[in-house]
């Protein structure tokens, strides 16, 4: 497998559950059972729940019709409004959802006034809107004003207030401000379970969203049992072709991606695929992610063809549908950067990629996202080929500071980020101010993910090259007579790589004058190298 020198695996593009507000009746206005517009309201409902969004759409256009013909000022013809609004937000078909939303908006708030609970439900859609459009601000002053309404209205335990609270937390995940997040989210699932039950369909929603706020918090320990519940939840109550169940399948695979558990995260993220090719249109978002983190994968297994391939895929599917400047472009322009540089591809360059994933990311996200520092990483190590070597320094130690201050001293991305700046002063020959961000980086990943994990591989053996670099062959050996043992003991290990272990191990012994040693592990290495299984790929 070809695992990265430099910067980070891939990042994912993950679905967070958003709750919406569908509305079904309106309090106010006295409608009989067997009305045209209610059987055509319920139908609509009846078949989104199903993720049949064609008939859903038919069923709601033809809502809006009949209530029409109540008067432009009547609730109901805000109640089909949302819902079809919500209906094409659902399809990624944003532009339509819009100012369907905003008509609708408007009639609550003449015809209830501006607290109405009717006009939290609205004001919830709307952000949501806005989130999903990257204009984070606007979804921020919507949410909270919507959870004012239905605290003051509802009082701070009820269902409702959770679902502003999931969506506000989800907000505040984007934005990088994990703290207020967890505290959001730990609130929400907390009166979902209360009031709804253990595995009422929106506790899932907020279980996958907490389990993806630890994920990228480097807790894979603590998000792996939150999306089994929550595809456990999903499954039992929704049916197998669901768009939500994708959404857990998409993101417990992409966990497994991150460990390392390829033979795992396989048959997830392609189920995820398939169920979203069928429900979803070409362009949605959520069918990009599932596309993004399937050419992760594909990359990860050697397939860089069939990578490149879905990356571009990507690319223009979301641009047709979010224009050039939405943040997720941005996560797949750095993921078709980073493959285009690592497998060389002739004749084309990740610079403009990487800058214009940088750019985007600083322009929505602000300067001192994590995200910011993923894009520094990148463009610093096409600086550093190009040997503009202070240029390159200057950006990594600028994404370390960004990461320590955002995401804490002890997070596996600062990791990364000391990695990356040892591996440039590595290759600068500056061992003394190398060895300490290996050591540092080593304790780290060691810590969140276990003494085995591939990370810990990697710091291993660049810890060996740069003693070993210093004459200090004793502390090289060691790292070396470790890192073997880690590699014979994991399934996954790369025949050539083991082999390459033991011929280092065994170049430093005969060094240090123990010749016999050092032939046992040549002829190991032999053995180890010859005898490579089919698909195997050496990794940088």
């Amino acid at each position: 497998m070809r695992k990265r020198y430099i910067a980070c695996n891939l990042a994912l593009a993950l679905a967070l559950c958003l709750t919406v507000s569908l509305l079904v009746f309106c309090p106010a206005v006295a409608m009989t059972q067997d009305s045209l517009w209610e059987t055509h309201l319920r139908e609509a409902v009846r078949l989104q729940e199903l993720g049949r969004y064609p008939e859903a759409e038919n069923a709601c256009l033809a809502a809006v019709k009949e209530a029409e013909k109540f008067g432009s000022g009547d609730l109901r013809l805000a109640t089909s409004l949302n819902n079809l609004a919500l209906l094409y937000k659902i399809q990624a078909r944003y532009a339509e959802a819009e100012p369907i939303y905003q008509r609708a908006l408007g009639i609550v708030e003449k015809a209830l006034g501006p607290e109405h609970l009717h006009l939290a439900s609205i004001l919830n859609n709307i952000a949501e809107l806005d989130y999903l459009l990257g204009k984070y601000a606007e979804a921020e002053a919507l949410y909270q004003r919507a959870l004012v309404v239905r605290e003051a209205k509802l009082g701070r335990a009820h269902p409702e207030v959770a679902r502003s609270l999931n969506n506000l937390a989800t907000l505040y995940f984007s934005r990088g401000q994990g703290a207020q997040a967890e505290s959001a989210f730990l609130r929400a699932l907390a009166i979902c379970e209360s009031t709804l039950g253990p595995e009422h369909p929106e506790i899932a929603a907020t279980l996958n969203n907490l389990a993806e706020l630890y994920r990228t918090e480097g807790k894979p320990r603590q998000a792996e049992p939150l999306y089994q519940r929550a595809l456990a939840i999903r499954q039992k109550t929704l049916g197998s072709g669901h768009p939500d169940i994708a959404r857990c399948l998409n993101n417990l695979g992409a966990l497994y991606y991150e460990q390392g558990r390829y033979p795992e995260a396989e048959p997830l993220l392609l189920r995820a695929v398939e169920i979203r090719q069928k429900v979803l249109r070409p362009g949605h978002p959520d069918l990009a992610a599932s596309l993004n983190n399937l050419a992760a994968l594909r990359e990860a297994q050697g397939q860089s063809s069939q990578a490149e391939m879905l990356y571009r895929q990507v690319l223009s599917l979301q641009e047709k549908s979010l224009g050039p400047t939405h943040p997720a472009i941005a996560t797949t322009l750095y993921n078709l950067a980073d493959l285009i540089r690592t497998q060389r591809v002739r004749h084309v360059s990740p610079e403009p990629l990487y800058r214009r994933a940088l750019g985007i990311w600083e322009q929505s996200l602000g300067p001192d996202h994590p995200h910011v520092a993923k894009g520094q990483d990148g463009l610093a190590e096409v600086y550093r080929l190009k040997g503009k070597f202070d240029k390159a320094e200057m950006l990594l130690r600028s994404s370390l500071a960004i990461r320590e201050k955002a995401l804490g001293a002890e997070h596996p991305d600062m990791a990364t980020s000391l990695n990356n700046l040892a591996v440039f002063y590595y290759g600068r020959h500056q061992y003394a101010m190398a060895e300490p961000l290996f050591q540092r980086a080593l304790v780290i990943w060691e810590k969140a993910f276990g003494a085995e994990h591939q990370n810990v591989v990697r710091s291993l053996r660049h810890l060996a090259e740069v003693y070993g670099a210093q004459d200090r062959y004793q502390d090289a050996i060691a790292s070396y007579q470790r890192l073997a043992s880690i590699q014979e003991k994991s399934p996954g290990t790369d025949n050539g790589e083991l082999a390459a272990t033991f011929k280092s191990w065994g170049s430093l012994l005969r060094k240090t004058h123990r010749k016999a040693e050092a032939a046992e592990l040549e002829e190991r290495a032999r053995v180890v190298g010859g005898n490579r299984t089919p698909g195997q790929h050496s990794a940088k």
